[in-house]
């Protein structure tokens, strides 16, 4: 997607004016206010893939920072932060 049509120009146009007001926000959040406005048809399949490659485009040619669209369904990956034994919580037995 070198260059973008007159159709993905607008649908992108409109996704980074929504992205200026509300980031961050989730891809679904995007395109349930795209589908509002009336750019996309509906919430299906198909027009989830499509806003999800136009974001991707955005954000390879560094249009979109990686900032301002979230995911909030993955885990975050912390390391333990427990300064000993005690703080776990956990029993301590003696013998």
């Amino acid at each position: 997607m070198e260059t973008l049509n007159k159709k993905n120009r607008e649908l992108f146009n409109h996704a980074v004016g929504v992205l200026n007001e509300e980031a961050p926000i989730t891809l679904r959040g995007l395109l349930y206010r795209i589908v509002s406005a009336g750019l996309l048809p509906d919430t299906t399949a198909t027009s989830y893939n499509r806003l999800k490659r136009l974001m991707g485009w955005g954000r390879e040619v560094g249009k979109i920072p990686m900032s301002m669209i979230v995911d909030n369904l993955r885990e975050t990956v912390k390391p333990s932060s427990w300064t000993g034994l005690s703080a776990t919580g956990e029993l301590r037995c003696t013998l």
